[in-house]
């Protein structure tokens, strides 16, 4: 059970590694994003239930991926994201500033 809770940990990670990679501004970007995350959801989930339990599907398997996704998304993709914005934010104002005086 463990197992599967942080593989839904991982894959909530996975999905903030995206979202921070490639932006979605359009929408056939968005497509490659949301097949890249479920190719790698899967790929993992796969991985973990054959190291954990030889590939037997149990519905405590699947809830146990659900609650460490949601508790990624809901706990620590807020200040994961918060941090990234402002990390994203200084780095443009220091190039801003960078740039003119190259002018």
């Amino acid at each position: 059970m463990a197992a599967c809770v942080y593989a839904g940990l991982i894959m909530g990670l996975w999905r903030d590694a995206l979202d921070m990679v490639l932006p979605a501004q359009r929408m056939w970007l968005n497509a490659v994003k949301d097949t890249l995350f479920w190719a790698g959801c899967a790929l993992l989930a796969a991985v973990t239930l054959f190291a954990a339990n030889g590939l037997v599907i149990r519905l405590f398997a699947l809830l146990s991926f659900a609650a460490g996704f949601l508790l990624w998304r809901f706990a620590a993709t807020p200040f994961l994201m918060g941090v990234y914005r402002l990390l994203a934010s200084l780095l443009r104002s220091f190039f801003a500033r960078f740039s003119e005086l190259l002018r």
